[in-house]
């Protein structure tokens, strides 16, 4: 990961996803050069969670939840499982 801020901050949200809920799991990606948290329902791509860095800080939080936009990243997510996705 680029910026070890925005990773850090992925890591305790990822961290709060594991202690609240077990249906969901979640994947540390780049989406547009930015961290992001790809949240997944069992191998279903169900949100992304990116990470905009300014000036070595975290600025924006962004939740992706439509699902027409996720359509396309779904089906990159679902042919690299075991590799970081890039969107």
């Amino acid at each position: 990961m680029a910026d070890s801020r925005a990773a850090r901050i992925l890591r305790f949200l990822d961290g709060l996803r594991q202690k609240y809920t077990s249906t969901y799991r979640a994947r540390v990606v780049q989406c547009n050069g930015m961290p992001a948290l790809a949240l997944l329902h069992g191998d279903t791509l169900d949100g992304l969670l990116t990470c905009e860095v300014r000036a070595g800080h975290v600025v924006c939080l962004m939740l992706l939840r439509n699902p027409h936009t996720l359509d396309g990243l779904r089906q990159a997510l679902q042919q690299a499982l075991q590799q970081p996705v890039t969107c």
